[in-house]
């Protein structure tokens, strides 16, 4: 978190002329699955503790009720949703700061559902529930987001069916037609069967693809969103060069103008075990999407890709010595739009027919 944190605020102040990072006014920042906060209490630390070494201790309360007006955060779970809003709220008032009238802009929402869809009036004993929907609607509708920040869930879920879409991509994955033609999923998927990879396309249907192409539409594509920004998340890291997922580094490449991808393996199966740092077997990755001004949809952006390798604490170690992307070596990837999140191998044997070719069929 620190990490994701630190090199956005760098990048604010040294790309996009904001001097006080994270606390410098119109830095609308949005953690679409807030969990309990972490990001966005990190971001208060962060973004004041800066601020009092810049300004001094008196500048810390008017900077803070400037983040408590800037931080929106998104969670579907009843008990994480009322744990980070009285954090946050408890947080910004100890650096003497105020949430808004309406309290923290932690909301109760499913962040995937239809930011256009209109919610019905419910019974009086669920209205609380309904305001939140609303106050996370006028988010989605009309707030600008700078950066996006997270670790969205990752899990293959169940086969979808008519009853769980809800639960299974929401608007992003089916759309509001009958037919689904406006999924703005589409956009990930369509690349990859033209590219005759339509069979791998059952691995695209993971949750953290959802947030990932949520994030890029709500950051680069909305029609408020016409400017720089930033999706920073941390999540599993099969999109880097998977056949099912070159769709979406083709809209990534699109959307933004360089892509940092921060590789932390974590490979919990198979014979060649890698430590995670995180208590799962699924490798992660923290990626860092920006784009400094207009789209250049013609331009695919310029992408980087780093390996942090050794033991979880190592791993944890190098991340805790984060300032900014320029504290790591990163190597060049291709700028073909569907290439891999990774370096170009060098010599002969990157020229000759994968086996997988040679061989199609597989047991």
């Amino acid at each position: 978190v620190q990490a994701q944190v630190r090199i956005a605020d760098h990048l604010l102040r040294s790309r996009m002329n904001k001097p006080m990072g994270f606390a410098t006014g119109g830095v609308n920042v949005l953690d679409p699955a807030v969990g309990t906060g972490t990001y966005l209490l990190g971001i208060v630390e962060h973004a004041l503790t800066e601020v009092e070494k810049a300004e001094g201790p008196g500048a810390m309360p008017a900077r803070a009720d400037v983040l408590g007006s800037a931080l929106y955060g998104f969670e579907i779970m009843v008990g994480p949703y009322a744990v980070a809003a009285l954090r946050l709220t408890r947080m910004l008032q100890q650096y003497g700061g105020h949430v808004p009238g309406d309290g923290a802009q932690v909301m109760l929402t499913n962040t995937l559902e239809s930011p256009h869809e209109k919610i019905p009036e419910l019974p009086l004993l669920y209205q609380p529930i309904g305001l939140e929907h609303k106050r996370a609607k006028r988010v989605k509708d009309t707030v600008p987001v700078l950066v996006c920040i997270g670790n969205p869930p990752y899990d293959r879920h169940a086969a979808a069916t008519a009853d769980n879409r809800a639960m299974t991509g929401g608007w992003v994955r089916w759309g509001e037609s009958k037919s689904g033609s406006d999924a703005i999923l589409g956009d990930f998927i369509e690349p990859v069967k033209r590219a005759g990879h339509g069979g791998d396309l059952k691995n695209l249907y993971n949750l953290y693809v959802y947030f990932w192409r949520w994030a890029l539409w709500k950051t680069f594509e909305h029609d408020l969103a016409t400017g720089p920004g930033i999706v920073s998340y941390i999540s599993a890291s099969s999109f880097i060069d998977g056949d099912a997922f070159l769709g979406m580094r083709r809209w990534m490449r699109k959307q933004c103008d360089e892509i940092w991808v921060i590789d932390l393996g974590g490979e919990g199966r198979g014979t060649r075990k890698d430590d995670n740092v995180f208590a799962i077997q699924t490798p992660v990755a923290i990626t860092v999407a920006v784009r400094y001004g207009s789209p250049k949809p013609g331009s695919p952006a310029k992408s980087h890709y780093a390996r942090v390798k050794g033991k979880r604490a190592e791993k944890l170690a190098t991340l805790e010595s984060l300032q900014s992307l320029a504290d790591l070596k990163f190597d060049p990837c291709p700028d073909d739009w569907d290439a891999p999140f990774r370096p170009a191998g060098r010599g002969q044997y990157f020229t000759w027919p994968l086996l997988t070719d040679i061989l199609p069929w597989q047991h």
